[in-house]
Order: C-alpha cells, then structure tokens, then sequence
C-alpha cells in the first residue's frame, strides 16, 4: 500500500542533467560580473497622497508633461498650492511635483488626483507644458 504524504525523490538522473545542474546561475541576468543593466522604466504618472499633500510623479520626459498639466488642473481648477518642491522621481528619469492644502481629507485628494489625472488626457499639450517639463528635468538632471 502506498504511503498518502510521501515526499518525491529526486532522481540521480534529474542532476546529471545539465539543466539542472546549472541552475539559475547560468542566466546572463544573474550573473554578478556583469555591469548593472538599468530596467527600462514604463511612462507613468503617478500619485503618492498623504495628509495635506499630493505628489505628483513621473518617470520620463512624456510622463513629465502629463505630470505638469495634472499638476496644473490641482492648481487652477481645485485651488490646491504649489509646494514649490521638486525632487528626481523614485523610477526613471522623471519628476515629483507637489501641491499641498491643509484642510482637504486624504480621500479627497485622492478623489481630486484621480480626477485629475483623467482630466489630463482631454488637456492639449502645448508647447509650454513641454518647455515647463524640460526645465524641471534639466533642473534635476542637467542636459
């Protein structure tokens, strides 16, 4: 009678072979002698929302001018202020932009972001949003 919860045993054969043997070593990915290979980063823009703030975040140049005209619609249509910081994003070469107000609740931030950010995408781009979003970059990155 065979045993219900026996555990499988691993065949002399399964490690002879050279597959197996290798392992996930022998991918270029792992090997440690490699340069660092930087990932490439998906053009997003993002939020992080916490008590009396919204920061805006972008990870390139395209995500950048998206990330000026939310920031713009924060500003002009939910009257939220310009924090006036500026920091290099966590992922990619992009920016976080804040705005700030002391008396709106988290959800309603959030809510005011996510307005925002679908509200963008029926904002024209103009050539001062992008020129606004190659200053911000420069300023971080340089040329």
């Amino acid at each position: 009678m065979a045993q219900r919860h026996s555990s499988p045993t691993l065949s002399k054969s399964m490690f002879s072979d050279q597959r197996f043997a290798a392992g996930h070593e022998s991918s270029p990915k792992n090997d440690i002698s490699s340069p660092i290979v930087e990932r490439a980063v998906r053009s997003t823009v993002s939020a992080t929302v916490s008590k009396g703030l919204i920061w805006v975040n972008s990870t390139d140049f395209n995500s950048t001018v998206r990330a000026v005209k939310v920031h713009e619609i924060l500003l002009k249509e939910f009257g939220y202020t310009d924090s006036l910081i500026l920091e290099e994003s966590q992922k990619g070469k992009g920016v976080s932009i804040s705005v700030c107000d002391r008396v709106t609740t988290v959800k309603q931030m959030r809510e005011d972001y996510a307005y925002a950010k679908k509200e963008e995408r029926n904002v024209e781009t103009t050539a001062k949003h992008q020129e606004i979003a190659k200053d911000l970059l420069t300023s971080l990155y340089g040329q």
